[in-house]
């Protein structure tokens, strides 16, 4: 809804949740390596987020700081820190994102509607710097909003 390059926090929150697959990937390669599960795969639902998947013939590779999480017929789901802090970031980034545009979108409509709309002259001015000077505006419709307002 609020275009790039218009507020650096957006900006940040997108590039976030856009490389999420990445940092993702990023971990599984590095976890691959560090344990040598060669079957090593994240994947996330809803019910218990983002996990480290491992069949069960490698079970007994996994590393101590994995937590198990969930037991399956065919291997384990584990869960670390870095996961959870990768979740939360993620998700956390989604909803954010939601509200900040939000925010912005709300106070850009009422910056416009202030400064903008005089319902008296039925003229639309510039009352900021803005190169707009007087914009009439159609009686018609200044009768019909003007009613609503009284």
């Amino acid at each position: 809804m609020i275009a790039d390059g218009y507020n650096a926090e957006v900006d940040e929150l997108r590039g976030i949740i856009d490389n999420s697959k990445d940092y993702k990937n990023r971990i599984e390669a590095r976890e691959r390596e560090r344990t040598g599960i060669k079957t090593l795969k994240i994947g996330y639902n809803k019910v218990f987020g983002y996990y480290i998947e491992v069949s069960k013939s490698y079970t007994s590779l996994v590393p101590d700081d994995y937590v198990r999480k969930q037991t399956l017929t065919t291997g384990e789901r584990y869960i670390t820190d870095e996961l959870k802090d990768m979740e939360a970031t993620i998700l956390g980034a989604r909803d954010k994102l939601s509200s900040l545009e939000y925010d912005i979108f709300c106070g850009l409509r009422d910056r416009v509607s202030e400064s903008f709309w005089y319902p008296a002259a039925g003229m639309i001015f510039a009352t900021s710097k803005t190169p707009f000077v007087k914009v009439p505006v159609l009686s018609c419709f200044q009768f019909y909003f003007y009613s609503f307002l009284f």
